[in-house]
């Protein structure tokens, strides 16, 4: 049996050596492309990968300037409404009558006062 084993095996062995060139033509080295054919998938997995994480960086940072402009817009908006209400409030006062108000005697405090 060994025999046989041997046999056949020197006979692909002499077929392997005389028509390697035929194999060769037939069966190309698969492994280098196969490695190759890695690499450029990888890189192009990397380049996906920073694409899409710029895609996602760039949305939300979209999102949160957005969202900070409206909120800044809005605070000016009530700022501007807030001074409007100032003013009105402060165009309203009277000084001289507030000082006047101030240094009136009121007359029953002055009659509480002279009891005592």
């Amino acid at each position: 049996m060994l025999i046989k084993l041997g046999i056949v095996g020197a006979i692909l062995l002499v077929g392997g050596l005389i028509f390697s060139s035929e194999i060769d033509i037939l069966f190309p080295s698969n492994s280098i492309s196969i490695a190759e054919s890695l690499k450029h998938d990888i890189g192009d997995i990397g380049v996906k990968t920073s694409e899409s994480v710029e895609k996602t960086l760039d949305i939300s940072i979209d999102k949160v300037v957005g969202k900070t402009s409206d909120q800044i817009n809005d605070g000016i908006s009530t700022a501007k409404e807030s001074s409007k209400d100032l003013s009105t409030e402060l165009t309203t006062i009277n000084p001289i009558k507030t000082i006047n108000d101030f240094f009136k005697i009121n007359p029953e405090k002055s009659d509480d006062t002279s009891e005592k």
